[in-house]
């Protein structure tokens, strides 16, 4: 498959997509990462692409990948061969211009909710705690209690504070509404998140 097609189902990216991406090899390889095609990974691996090749937003293949981790393919498959031919799994990546926030692989797994690439990304030596400019993790993968407690497991730190706030905090907030939330559940997310 060239840039120029797309199997059914996958999105097509092309060459007027602003990825900033010049070398067509690097560009095969981010537009592996982005539909999650193995065969186009491996291929562009093969003819020497920089797995680390960053578009204009500073966002390596493998940081597109974890974005993109829900989106109807496996990203497991893709980020296994994107690790094994060197990407860098903790590439942060600072905010734009509003100076919020930042991003690393595994904060883009989080706030896309993939708990697959999520477990693989922290097996794989992921930093839970990723530089003080990113939004924690942990506040991404709120409300999934099964994500929050790998990343505990993990080692991430629950009084983290993002946008003055701990997990526990925001969670409360976001999901704390009496009248919509399961007693159960957020009890056992209280407990957790050390409240």
């Amino acid at each position: 498959m060239c840039c120029s097609e797309a199997k059914e189902g996958q999105e097509l990216v092309g060459e007027t997509n602003g990825f900033g991406i010049d070398d067509p090899i690097d560009f095969r390889l981010l537009v592996g990462a982005y539909n999650g095609d193995v065969p186009v990974i491996v291929e562009a691996l093969a003819a020497g692409a920089w797995v680390d090749a960053p578009s204009t937003q500073g966002w390596t293949p493998l940081m597109w990948l974890s974005m993109r981790g829900l989106v109807a393919f496996d990203p497991v498959a893709s980020a296994r061969w994107l690790l094994a031919g060197g990407a860098e799994i903790n590439r942060f990546v600072p905010a734009g211009s509003d100076g919020i926030g930042g991003d690393t692989p595994l904060t883009l797994a989080c706030e896309a909710g993939d708990r697959g690439l999520i477990d693989f990304l922290l097996a794989n030596h992921a930093d839970p705690n990723p530089p003080c400019a990113a939004c924690p993790p942990l506040h991404l993968a709120l409300p999934s209690e099964a994500t929050v407690r790998r990343l505990l497991a993990a080692g991430a730190d629950p009084g983290r504070r993002f946008g003055g706030q701990t997990a526990l905090e925001r969670y409360v907030e976001g999901w704390g509404d009496p009248d919509y939330r399961d007693d159960a559940e957020f009890e056992t997310m209280v407990r957790l998140l050390g409240g």
